[in-house]
């Protein structure tokens, strides 16, 4: 469960993390 668990927070810092250079990229 721990090990799911830090996945999904990797999983969502990734995500974010391209969100925001997506956004950038539109500058």
């Amino acid at each position: 469960v721990n090990a799911f668990r830090g996945f999904g927070l990797v999983f969502g810092f990734v995500s974010g993390a391209r969100g925001s250079l997506a956004v950038l990229s539109r500058w």
